[in-house]
């Protein structure tokens, strides 16, 4: 675990992985009547090209919101 992180700060299931290739951490929230698919997420660290992508959705986003929104959500 990260240094100074303790699992009882976050609702989150934390699984960090240093030493992935491009290293990340795993976020995992169970589902809950307010959230009833829960979260996942990766975050990733020295991924240069994962912040160009981001920025060319948010590009596509502007022009077509919609259907960019559909596609990041299940694809």
């Amino acid at each position: 675990m990260p240094i100074g992180y303790t699992p009882a700060e976050t609702k989150f299931h934390v699984k960090p992985l240093p030493h992935a290739r491009i290293p990340i951490v795993k976020l995992n929230l169970d589902p809950s009547p307010a959230l009833p698919f829960g979260i996942a997420c990766d975050i990733g660290f020295e991924n240069r090209l994962a912040l160009e992508n981001t920025r060319l959705l948010m590009c596509y986003a502007s022009i077509d919101p919609a259907r960019v929104r559909t596609m990041v959500l299940f694809c």
